[in-house]
C-alpha cells in the first residue's frame, strides 16, 4: 500500500510540473494577427474609461517610416516591418501611442528596449509626456506616452489583447 501511495505521489507531482510548463508555453506563444490599424482600433475599444475614450476620439493616425521613425520612435534604428502612430492633431498635448511589428527574426525584447531608451517624451518641445510605457504582445510592440492614468489605461487594454 505504502508504494502506491509514493506512486501515486510521483505521478501528481509529474503531471503537475507538466501542467506548468505547458501553461507557460502556451502563455509565450501569444501573436497579435490582423494589421496595425485593427489592433489600434481594438485597444481603444478596449478602454474602459469613458472621458479616455472621447479623448481618443479624432486623433491623427499615420504611417511609421524609416524617415521619421526616430521622431516616434527615438531611433531610426528600430527593426520593424511596419509601424503607426495615433497622436492628438493638436500639437500641444503631449500624448502619443505607437504599435510596431518588429521585423521577422529581430529580437523584440532588444527592440522593445531601444525603443524604451530613445524615445523622447519631450518631442513636443512645449510639453512633455509624464510616463512612458512599452509593452509587447508577441512582434507587436506598444508604445504610449501621455499623462500617467491615460498612459495605463491604453497599457491595460492592450495587455488585455494577449489574455
Amino acid at each position: 500500500m505504502r508504494k502506491w501511495k509514493k506512486l501515486a505521489a510521483c505521478l501528481l507531482a509529474a503531471v503537475c510540473m507538466f501542467t506548468g510548463c505547458a501553461g507557460q508555453a502556451a502563455e509565450e506563444e501569444t501573436v497579435l494577427t490582423g494589421d496595425l490599424e485593427t489592433i489600434l482600433q481594438d485597444i481603444y475599444t478596449g478602454v474602459e474609461n469613458q472621458e479616455t475614450k472621447e479623448f481618443l476620439e479624432g486623433f491623427a493616425q499615420g504611417e511609421i517610416t524609416s524617415e521619421n521613425a526616430e521622431y516616434y520612435l527615438g531611433s531610426p534604428e528600430v527593426a520593424f516591418s511596419e509601424a503607426i502612430y495615433s497622436e492628438p492633431m493638436i500639437n500641444a498635448v503631449a500624448f502619443s501611442v505607437c504599435l510596431v511589428r518588429t521585423e521577422e527574426g529581430a529580437d523584440v525584447e532588444e527592440q522593445k528596449s531601444l525603443i524604451a531608451e530613445s524615445v523622447n517624451p519631450r518631442k513636443w518641445i512645449c510639453v512633455e509626456a509624464e510616463s512612458v510605457e512599452t509593452a509587447n504582445i508577441g512582434d507587436v510592440i506598444l508604445l504610449v506616452m501621455g499623462d500617467a492614468s491615460r498612459t495605463e489605461e491604453i497599457l491595460t487594454s492592450f495587455e488585455g489583447l494577449g489574455q
